[in-house]
């Protein structure tokens, strides 16, 4: 049997839906009456804002694009008078309802940080190691042996115990100093590697061993340092016979970073000066601006577009 119509008994009480209590002060016409019919037509949570407006904004049959834009503005200043009144609430950011409904509980989910080589290498005494096994353990303790014969590598300056004085550098040496930084090859292509401190690290980088030796940097993670005597290479061994170790793995706050003593020397020359604006340099600079380039160099400024003879 289908039925197509139910009738409630007589005894059921008939209790009508609630209806949104409306501002003393609130006067409501036509167009604020479909607002609300758009909303309670979505149910309980409601619908979204332009949703609604959009469904109101279709029943003026606007001609144009504009039209529209200018109804659904004027339909929304009337939404906002609504939620001011409290005939309207807000749920979820921008949904619209008729019941001032509790907000939804959100769980805490807490996300877990990236990996960074720069965290880990600044944060020394936190960050949990595995305790290497004894082979390894034993290859990392032994001392770096001295450079053999038929290995060489290229040498790194001695650092100089330079001692402080009131005096200024004499202009010979800054000179020196000028030249043999000129000498080192410019844009040098660097394979990057982890960070000491707040330094990044670069593979070949020269670095001061515990013991005063001058090695390089074959690699950086964690807050440990594989620290070679031959630039890019890690030899030696023990097992094999592959000779002795020429590479060790120490902590990352027993290194000490090399500088370059040319550069210090240059660098305390401009320590606290600012250079000033100079109309001589600026003349000068013209003038070597307009003259023509040497010999096989590329011609100065932009190149000019050829063309061609018609």
């Amino acid at each position: 049997m289908i039925l197509d119509c139910i009738v409630a008994p007589a005894a059921a009480p008939q209790v009508a839906a609630a209806q949104p209590p409306l501002s003393p002060t609130l006067q409501l016409d036509s167009v604020d009456h479909q607002i609300l019919k758009a909303i309670r037509e979505s149910g309980t949570y409601g619908t979204f804002i332009w949703s609604a407006l959009n469904q109101v904004t279709a029943t003026f049959n606007p001609k144009s694009r504009e039209e529209a834009r200018a109804i659904r503005l004027e339909l929304w200043k009337r939404l906002k008078r609504l939620l001011n009144a409290k005939v309207v609430f807000l749920f979820r950011r921008r949904f619209v309802t008729l019941k001032n409904l509790p907000p939804l509980p959100r769980p805490l989910v807490r996300h877990a940080r990236r990996p960074s080589a720069m965290r880990a290498a600044s944060i020394q005494a936190g960050s949990a190691v595995k305790p290497p096994n004894d082979q390894k353990a034993a290859a990392q303790q032994q001392p770096v042996h001295p450079e053999p014969d038929q290995v060489k590598s290229p040498p790194i300056e001695p650092v100089q115990q330079v001692q402080k004085t009131k005096n200024a550098a004499d202009p010979a040496e800054i000179s020196s100093a000028a030249r043999a930084l000129a000498g080192i090859p410019r844009r040098a292509k660097k394979k990057w590697t982890g960070w000491i401190g707040r330094t990044h690290c670069w593979r070949d980088q020269p670095i001061i061993l515990p013991s005063g030796e001058a090695a390089y940097i074959y690699g950086v993670l964690r807050g440990r340092v594989i620290a070679t005597l031959d630039r890019g290479r890690l030899l030696g061994g023990f097992f094999g016979d592959g000779g002795p170790m020429r590479w060790t793995v120490l902590p990352a706050e027993q290194i000490r970073l090399y500088r370059n003593p040319s550069a210090q020397i240059l660098g305390k020359q401009k320590r606290g000066k600012r250079e000033c604006p100079s109309e001589l340099k600026a003349q000068t600079a013209r003038a070597n601006g307009s003259l023509p380039p040497r010999p096989g160099n590329r011609p100065r400024g932009r190149p000019k577009k050829s063309v061609d003879p018609v």
